[in-house]
């Protein structure tokens, strides 16, 4: 009480796996149990500032924020919301990682298994990005313990895009998430975006492509006014594995307005574990209604079909109102 929080306002790094012991999971925590409301564990305003290797917990904020006008922020290696062994729930009382509008481009994770963060626990979303652009979100777990293969659950979604986000990045071939286990969606889509994509991602199993860690809701919704984004690939590793869900594995919402459109699904299991041989349900595969318009399901180029087997009710279902312009 009384002490004041100072911003990371200009270029820094700060490397908790420079210290003795770290062996792949933080030895350094940042433990908010006794900092004021409202404070968030570390909040980034400059350039080019690196977060590495740190446990950053029970906050009654976001663990991490990035505020408006950072650029060039790198966020690899740490736990957001668990304990340094990313088996136990500490969670934030907001969000474990917070772009705000204005911010980025921001990376969060890496091609390394040291850069992924651990995003789990978390009393709200375990990340958002809100009107930020061009950022890119790889190789990280939102919602499941250190190992990906048992839920630690977000209170809500594991990531959001919203705002006007653009351009946005959430997985590579090779170097996707396991978004899984959260208490809402495994990945939301929602608000006025275009352009983002979507590839190699997990989204209600585990890291082991076959242990059912679901998402209370959907493993992916687009919702009012998400236009042009691209869900899987047609090359080797775009493809997304959603499955195991307790709702939908994917939903397209338009919010009854036409405001979603012109969003592709292809080259994605759905419905199935990583060989695409074994049931791991969701109750209906593609759910399509309320104004989303010119969606693509799978393609003619070699790649773009989906897997969309083993789900418990519909593999495709489109609603009768404002559908239009559907390819199957």
């Amino acid at each position: 009480p009384g002490a004041t929080y100072d911003p990371v306002s200009t270029t820094a790094t700060i490397d908790g796996t420079t210290q003795p012991g770290w062996a792949s999971t933080p030895v350094v925590e940042l433990n908010g149990a006794s900092a004021p409301a409202g404070t968030a564990g570390l909040t980034v305003t400059g350039d080019n500032s690196e977060i590495r290797g740190l446990a950053i917990n029970r906050f009654d904020d976001d663990a991490i924020l990035v505020e408006a006008g950072a650029s060039g922020t790198v966020i690899a290696g740490n736990h957001l919301g668990t304990d340094p062994s990313g088996t136990v729930d500490r969670g934030n009382g907001d969000r474990g990682i917070d772009l705000t509008t204005g911010s980025g481009p921001t990376t969060v994770g890496g091609t390394n298994v040291a850069d992924r963060n651990l995003v789990s626990g978390n009393d709200n979303d375990g990340m958002v990005i809100w009107q930020s652009d061009g950022n890119v979100v790889i190789n990280n777990f939102f919602g499941t313990d250190v190992t990906g293969n048992a839920p630690l659950p977000n209170v809500a979604d594991g990531l959001v895009l919203g705002g006007t986000s653009s351009n946005n990045t959430i997985g590579q071939p090779g170097y996707g998430n396991i978004l899984s286990g959260n208490g809402a969606d495994g990945l939301e889509l929602d608000n006025d975006l275009t352009g983002n994509v979507i590839q190699a991602n997990t989204m209600g199993l585990g890291a082991d492509g076959t242990t059912i860690v679901a998402n209370t809701r959907y493993g992916l919704v687009l919702y009012d006014g998400v236009n042009n984004t691209q869900v899987g690939g047609t090359a080797a590793g775009e493809g997304n594995l959603i499955s195991g869900n307790t709702s939908r594995g994917i939903h397209i919402d338009g919010n009854g307005n036409a405001a979603t459109s012109d969003n592709v699904i292809e080259g994605n299991l759905i419905g199935t574990d990583a060989s695409g041989t074994i049931a791991k349900p969701n109750s209906s595969g593609v759910f399509v209604e309320e104004g989303a318009t010119n969606t693509t399901i799978g393609g003619t180029a070699p790649g773009a079909g989906n897997v969309i087997s083993g789900n418990t009710e519909d593999g495709i279902y489109l609603t009768s109102a404002g559908t239009d312009g559907t390819t199957i």
